[in-house]
């Protein structure tokens, strides 16, 4: 049975783009060239691809009755198992744990004994012979490495345990017969190496106080904030079960072309702002990834804008059966939900009203699903 695309994933790229093309929290990152994209620019962007020509006013495909295209499953009856709702105490403290990891800090220790698994900051100068060999030193402000982890040849990090920060010695490795560069393949080398530091990942303690600086008011205590986590797992489990247990017994006649078409501009559009943020034109980004064409490009995604095509007519389907609408205020909730802000100027003139009303409405479906399918006691 085929697994459907997941909606989320549609709702975050809209998110990205209607973000300005850049990551959440993304700031100068570097791109595959080597060369830094200051992505937290703002892009006056101007796309060829207006994506609410695709929607009528209340943010359903034009001049089409998903009705017509689509046999719904019986979703009303669908009863969720407890399993597939209730996350357990490990689900719980994993995510704790992962969104804790994104608070950490580092800390710099100039003393003690190297021990398997610790992460180094390491200065080292490398020879064949007598000769430096080129790609093969640091520089005295050294690279950070994690024993175990970062992949070194032969066992060159194995070989720090034991030692201090502050030592200065050597190690010998050699390297492998295919190692793919005629200077060092099969050698012997010898790096000198000095052990600026350890360096220890603090996490911080899951507190009051914690939660009321990073999450606001709404979230001021460890209880509300877990009782929000629950909430959220729960959703995602939720989500999840739909897709693989409910939404996969939807028979799709076909898919007109207006929703197949909107796909293919609404893919295109994602990667020509992607292109404009480090300053390439769409065919110019499509080239330099190895394609000749938009078509050809559209063609490598066949796949996702079948699953696409399915879950929106699925979606457009349901919110017609059971009367739900999205509203400019639902747009405004969803911007506030998962933007953190509301002015959703921008995207208005970017992608018109219309296409904000079929993503708040792609929500709003999916938050109606979560809400009335009945659950196993």
């Amino acid at each position: 049975m085929k697994k459907l695309l997941s909606l989320v994933l549609a709702l975050t790229l809209a998110a990205t783009a209607f973000a300005g093309c850049s990551q959440p929290g993304e700031s100068g990152t570097e791109s595959e060239s080597g060369t830094e994209s200051n992505s937290s620019t703002e892009v006056k962007i101007e796309s060829e691809y207006f994506l609410s020509d695709y929607f009528d006013e209340e943010g359903f495909f034009k001049d089409i009755n998903p009705a017509d295209y689509v046999t719904l499953p019986d979703y009303k009856n669908a009863v969720i198992p407890k399993v597939h709702y209730t996350p357990g105490e490990l689900t719980l403290q994993l995510e704790i744990e992962e969104m804790l990891a994104s608070y950490s800090t580092k800390e710099t220790i100039t003393e003690g004994v190297v021990e398997d698994g610790d992460t180094l900051n390491i200065a080292y100068v490398g020879k064949i012979g007598d000769v430096a060999f080129n790609g093969g030193s640091t520089g005295p402000e050294g690279t950070e490495v994690t024993i175990g982890v970062t992949q070194y040849i032969d066992d060159f990090l194995q070989q720090l345990i034991g030692h201090e920060v502050g030592e200065n010695f050597d190690i010998e490795v050699t390297f492998p017969e295919n190692y793919g560069n005629e200077e060092l393949n099969g050698k012997d080398a010898i790096f000198n190496i000095t052990i600026n530091s350890i360096i220890e990942t603090k996490l911080p303690e899951l507190t009051d106080e914690f939660c009321a600086e990073k999450f606001g008011e709404k979230y001021n205590t460890v209880e509300k904030f877990k009782a929000q986590l629950e909430e959220d797992l729960s959703k995602e489990m939720i989500n999840s079960y739909l897709y693989s247990n409910v939404f996969a017994e939807a028979e799709i006649s076909e898919v007109p072309e207006i929703v197949t078409e909107y796909v293919k501009a609404y893919i295109l559009s994602t990667y020509e702002m992607q292109a404009m943020s480090y300053g390439f034109t769409l065919d110019e980004y499509i080239a330099q990834i190895g394609f000749t064409s938009r078509d050809e490009f559209a063609e490598y995604f066949q796949a996702d804008i079948d699953l696409f095509c399915e879950d929106y007519l699925i979606f457009t389907a349901i919110a017609k059966a059971e009367n739900i609408v999205a509203t400019d205020a639902d747009v405004t909730e969803y911007f506030e939900t998962y933007l953190g802000g509301n002015d959703t100027s921008m995207a208005e003139e970017l992608y018109g009203m219309p296409y904000l009303k079929f993503t708040a409405l792609q929500n709003k479906v999916l938050n109606y699903l979560i809400e009335k399918t009945p659950r196993e006691k």
